[in-house]
C-alpha cells in the first residue's frame, strides 16, 4: 500500500487544494511587490530562470497578448 501524504491545509496549492505548494507567483503587481501566491508544480507556469507565474496571472496575461 503505498505511503499517502497528507497536507495540511496551509500547506496545499491556492488553485487545485491538493498538492503541497512548491513555488510563488512573480508576477509584478503595480504596487512594486509580486503576487506571490502559492501554486504547486503542477499549477503553476515556470518561465525559467526562477520565475513563476500562478495560473491567475497566466490568464492575465494571456488576456493582455489578445488585446495587442
Amino acid at each position: 500500500m503505498p505511503d499517502l501524504d497528507i497536507v495540511p491545509f496551509k500547506d496545499r496549492c491556492q488553485f487545485c487544494r491538493k498538492r503541497r505548494v512548491t513555488k510563488q507567483c512573480d508576477f509584478p503587481k503595480g504596487t512594486g511587490a509580486a503576487c506571490s501566491a502559492k501554486a504547486c508544480d503542477e499549477c503553476a507556469v515556470s518561465l525559467g530562470n526562477e520565475i513563476d507565474l500562478c495560473p491567475k496571472c497566466v490568464e492575465m496575461v494571456v488576456k493582455m497578448q489578445k488585446k495587442l
